[in-house]
């Protein structure tokens, strides 16, 4: 089989190149410690396959001592897909990428045969990377049907959900942890090994759309253990037949 690899692997390498460049890293949840997150919508891929779990927490434990937060759970890890935007919440503001509550479940299904036409497929999870003020590990899509699942999704929102509210063109990863504020050389170093790690392979066979918030904690450490995942709707991916009716 011809792998497609789209940009990706370059992508990655420029986002490598970039964080072995950096002096400071990035605390991507200081503001969150005394405003709070507003709630966002998300269409996501969960990691539900325990090997490809337990590989990863493998790496959050191994990088464990250059996390500030403690690390993404398990049961939450996930690729995202697509950000739809936030969820207006009771007297919150509105904007073009805000979504009343009300709204979310004829979102939910006008997508659903979309996503159920896709067979389930095959990505490549690792090697590790990194952002800013994240961990990550890189997810390759050999077949393109990640990037081929993503269009289809967009399109068959409306138009304004079709927006990110990220400033940056889609790269598929799984979060892993935050670094907090610190000096990035010790990370690089330690990451360094990390790098050629062999990926391991993913079966995606379910989709999600969640509302995720993370709220002001005491302890500003476990922000990503104590943060609220609502599961709106779950999507299995079946290739439905052409005018065949979901079950």
């Amino acid at each position: 089989m011809k792998l497609n690899l789209r940009n990706d692997a370059h992508a990655f390498q420029r986002t490598w190149e970039r964080f072995s460049r950096l002096k400071t890293t990035r605390d991507e949840l200081a503001h969150e410690r005394t405003n709070g997150q507003r709630p966002y919508l998300t269409f996501l891929i969960p990691l539900d396959d325990e090997a490809v779990r337990a590989r990863c927490i493998t790496w959050q434990q191994a990088l464990r001592p250059y996390l500030q937060y403690t690390p993404q759970p398990p049961q939450r890890l996930h690729i995202s897909l697509h950000y739809m935007g936030y969820l207006r919440e009771r007297g919150g503001r509105w904007g073009i990428r805000t979504w009343r509550r009300e709204m979310l479940p004829a979102l939910a299904e006008r997508v659903r045969p979309v996503l159920s036409s896709f067979a389930p497929f095959d990505v490549l999870i690792g090697p590790l990377n990194a952002f800013a003020g994240a961990l990550i590990a890189e997810v390759h899509d050999p077949q393109g049907q990640l990037h081929a699942m993503r269009r289809a999704l967009k399109r068959a929102l409306p138009w304004r959900a079709r927006l990110s509210y990220v400033p940056y063109p889609y790269l598929p990863h799984v979060a892993l942890g935050y670094w907090g504020k610190m000096p990035a050389e010790p990370l690089i170093r330690a990451l360094r090994p990390y790098r050629e790690a062999a990926p391991i392979r993913f079966r995606v066979q379910h989709v999600r759309f969640t509302i995720y918030k993370r709220e002001v904690t005491a302890n500003p450490a476990e922000a990503l253990v104590e943060a609220h995942e609502d599961v709106l709707a779950e999507y299995v991916l079946q290739k439905t037949p052409a005018g065949a009716k979901n079950p």
